[in-house]
């Protein structure tokens, strides 16, 4: 696990901050800044792949629950097409969702931390014993009249995958979000994989937040995996 500061040497901004030793460009800082600000509510990531979009926001997020600032972490994935196939699945529903957290797990696991002690699940219930469970992974699916965090317990929500969120499942997955809570939406309209990628809700939500002053809507266009996956986001 890295070593970060005490919550009482909490920093008021990230410049100059080790941040698990990633080196970050420009518009990374700026999401990773946005997150970390009291200023935004709400911040929406479009970002092509291999940009880092997850990492980093699991990263600040993580470091802001250890700093005091929120009680845990929401990590939503996007069911989306996969959805329709999770009855035919056995084991719970959180088991049946396994699969949509691949990238979650492979943050967790980059900026040091073990996902079985940091990452509540079915299968781990001693980390949530042990107090060590900061994250609870989860997907959309059956999420209507639940609430994401309360008011004397915020909480940061990370919907991951937004590009799979229908209008409506969008909606609802925002709607569950209480005040004093942040919102992290992450996404990439051209790896949509609903049957018509106009029923993502995820550009209009973008349409709409844009303009509230508590929301920051920002882009990562660098893809980091190589000149491989750079091309293929081409296509």
């Amino acid at each position: 696990k890295p070593t970060t500061p005490s919550i009482d040497e909490r920093p008021k901004t990230l410049d100059g901050h080790i941040f698990y030793g990633l080196n970050l460009d420009e518009e990374q800082t700026i999401f990773r800044d946005a997150i970390y600000s009291n200023d935004f509510d709400t911040v929406i990531c479009e970002a092509n792949s291999g940009s880092g979009k997850t990492t980093i926001a699991v990263a600040t997020a993580m470091m802001m629950v250890e700093y005091g600032m929120y009680s845990g972490i929401i990590y939503q994935a996007a069911a989306g097409v996969y959805e329709q196939r999770q009855g035919l699945l056995p084991g719970t529903l959180q088991q049946k969702s396994q699969p949509l957290f691949g990238p979650l797990y492979q943050a967790v696991e980059r900026l040091g931390y073990d996902p079985m002690r940091v990452i509540a699940s079915d299968d781990n219930m001693s980390a949530i014993k042990e107090g060590t469970a900061m994250i609870v992974a989860q997907s959309d699916s059956y999420i209507r009249g639940t609430s994401m965090g309360e008011h004397d317990r915020p909480v940061i929500v990370i919907l991951d995958e937004a590009q799979n969120y229908t209008l409506s499942a969008m909606r609802t997955a925002v709607t569950r979000v209480n005040e004093g809570s942040k919102l992290i939406v992450l996404g990439q309209q051209k790896q949509c994989d609903l049957k018509y990628t106009q029923d993502s809700g995820f550009p209009r939500l973008i349409e709409v937040f844009r303009t509230a002053p508590w929301c920051k809507v920002c882009a990562l266009s660098h893809n980091y995996r190589g000149k491989i996956s750079a091309l293929g986001d081409t296509l």
